[in-house]
């Protein structure tokens, strides 16, 4: 995907975190949980969402 802006969310078994994706396109998050995944919206309104994974 190219052209996210606006929000990465992270997900886990406890709950989402909102994390603002920096104008050079990369993110800083902690990790609630070992077990997550991955969710952003495109400019274009597509959204991908990773699988759960261990980190």
């Amino acid at each position: 995907m190219t052209g996210a802006s606006g929000d990465l969310v992270v997900e886990s078994p406890t709950g989402r975190l909102a994390v603002p994706i920096g104008p050079d396109g990369w993110v800083s998050a902690p990790l609630p949980d070992r077990t997550l995944r991955l969710r952003v919206t495109g400019d274009g309104g597509r959204t991908v969402v990773t699988r759960w994974f261990t980190a």
